[in-house]
């Protein structure tokens, strides 16, 4: 499947610019410079975990996330700007190829590590047709 790991500094993510310009293609939203600005402007609301999927050496997919502190869910995980600003295009960055599989390999690093720590986890942002995104879910 792959590993996956995770970016938690602004000053990391040029390491990941080249391969997230290819993985976003043509989509606004899930394209590097929208999500490089989108996370600069939301990040400060919690602490930002990218997590980056790589196979064979080469990233295949990106989900940006933070991790918010919340009274009523106390570590709450979820979308960069979710619940902040009008926008339902957020998810997994891939190519719809290896949407799937990026998707289950990001699903499982977060049901089962011990780097993470999140009590509930939220997907306001989220297109319910999203085929990434449902497979995502599936695996919780």
């Amino acid at each position: 499947m792959g590993q996956v790991r995770v970016l938690t500094r602004l000053e990391e993510l040029s390491a990941v610019a080249a391969a997230w310009k290819v993985l976003g293609g043509d989509h606004l939203t899930r394209s590097w410079e929208f999500q490089r600005c989108w996370i600069e402007h939301f990040a400060s609301v919690g602490s930002l975990r990218i997590l980056v999927s790589e196979f064979e050496g080469r990233i295949n997919g990106i989900l940006p996330l933070v991790v918010e502190r919340r009274l009523w869910t106390v570590r709450t995980l979820g979308n960069v700007g979710a619940g902040k600003a009008c926008l339902d295009d957020l998810g997994i960055v891939a190519v719809p190829e290896d949407a799937p599989t990026v998707a289950k390999s990001l699903a499982q690093f977060l049901l089962h590590s011990k780097e993470l720590q999140w009590d509930y986890l939220t997907l306001d942002g989220i297109r319910p047709s999203d085929p990434a995104m449902q497979v995502f879910a599936h695996e919780f």
